[in-house]
């Protein structure tokens, strides 16, 4: 007991360690924004273990937002640039629908690999808290932890509608595949769900669904959005998340209604043996006979995308950004050592008509005295200056001047 109580009590130091740099990285990042503050550090709200979220307070709409700071991917395609960042801020700020959750602010912290999200608070949290009956503040891993019963059939229908006509109207505009979709990427406000997440697409992350489903789309990868729609219908309608990349009988009996049996049959691909386009599933009975009084009084401004925007979605979908450096090296590694291989399938032949070596001296006539033993190597630079800045800011102290020990040079 004491041995579970003590690997327990580990584990939990080194989650607070995990926080404790999040929160430092937070405060960080907000002495160069001023424009938030009463930073509150909350639970961690989704399964992503280096997505950090804090409510803070917007000085300028005085109103309470989420601010979540995750680290650079290194799966990004897009360069990791400033002018990247001011592309993407103007492409997301544009993105007026009644289904699409806005997004306040976007930025990247160049020196520390941050993203850093701004968004409204959703009091109800997600579509994912709904189908749980559980609030939005409370840990991931707990309240999504059993199984609950599901949404009613009317719910389903209307709620997945909403959904559909968001990621038809991201499509029209020229954006990608949303790959992270999820319940809990959906939030839920005033009745009405929304869709969020969808800066994950350019950023290069994926939701817990895509390891799942990404062999079923090897030869068709505009089907990832249609799978992702039927893992999300499925949990709405079942009340817990589809544990593989097809639903099998098992979980097909567990449905109380023939009409989800029949639309997650069509997503599915069970009859015709191919996925449909989001469209089509909107075009399906199932939902085309769904009136959204929210989409109808809609009136929506025209949305131009400049020439920066199409150029930044034009890269990712080509995938021609640079990549990191530290790709490049292996990159430079892996063709080095290829090359090579392929000039010498063998070992090389010994070279010709070369002298042999003059025979070493004998020993004890070399007068010469022993070369001077080599200086010794120089210690990194420290690291002091940054935590004790880090530590300043934890504890809200003024910044103070450091004295540097300098010990680089050799000792004779």
């Amino acid at each position: 007991m004491a041995v579970n109580q003590k690997m327990q009590q580990e584990r939990q130091d080194k989650l607070n360690a995990v926080r404790d740099s999040a929160y430092m990285n937070c405060q960080y990042y907000l002495r160069s924004n001023p424009q938030y503050d009463n930073v509150q550090q909350l639970k961690e709200l989704g399964s992503r273990i280096d997505k950090h979220w804090f409510r803070v307070t917007d000085k300028k709409t005085k109103s309470e937002r989420i601010l979540s700071i995750m680290p650079l991917n290194p799966k990004m395609v897009l360069a990791f640039t400033r002018a990247t960042c001011k592309t993407m801020k103007d492409l997301f700020s544009i993105l007026q629908h009644p289904y699409i959750f806005p997004m306040c602010d976007f930025d990247f912290s160049l020196e520390q690999k941050l993203i850093v999200t701004v968004q409204p608070i959703s009091i109800r949290g997600s579509l994912k808290d709904l189908i749980y009956q559980s609030r939005f503040t409370d840990m991931f891993y707990e309240k999504y932890n059993k199984r609950c019963r599901g949404l009613g059939l009317g719910q389903v229908q209307h709620f997945g509608k909403e959904i559909l006509e968001a990621m038809l109207f991201m499509s029209e505009k020229g954006f990608p595949s949303h790959i992270s979709l999820h319940s809990g990427n959906i939030m839920f406000e005033n009745g009405t769900c929304r869709l969020a997440g969808y800066e994950n697409t350019l950023l290069g992350n994926t939701s817990r669904v895509y390891p799942l489903i990404k062999k079923k789309i090897k030869e068709d990868k505009d089907a990832v959005d249609t799978l992702c729609f039927g893992h999300l219908l499925f949990e709405m309608s079942a009340g817990y998340e589809l544990d593989s990349a097809h639903p099998g009988p098992q979980h097909l009996a567990s449905q109380q209604s023939p009409q989800i049996v029949q639309i997650l049959n069509f997503i599915f691909g069970v009859d015709s043996g191919k996925y449909p386009s989001i469209r089509e599933i909107a075009n399906h009975g199932f939902f085309s006979m769904v009136r959204l009084e929210r989409l109808s009084m809609f009136n929506p401004t025209p949305i131009h995308l400049n020439q920066a925007m199409k150029s930044l979605l034009k890269s990712y979908k080509k995938g021609k950004a640079k990549k990191p450096e530290s790709n490049k090296k292996k990159s430079r590694s892996r063709s080095g050592s290829t090359g090579s291989n392929k000039m010498y399938k063998t070992a090389p032949p010994p070279p010709q008509n070369v002298p042999p070596p003059p025979p070493p001296p004998p020993p004890g006539l070399s007068g010469g005295v022993p070369p001077p033993p080599p200086p010794p190597v120089q210690s990194p630079p420290s690291d002091s200056g940054r935590l004790a800045l880090l530590s300043d800011i934890q504890r809200g102290a003024g910044l103070k001047k450091t004295i540097t020990n300098d010990r680089s040079a050799p000792k004779v």
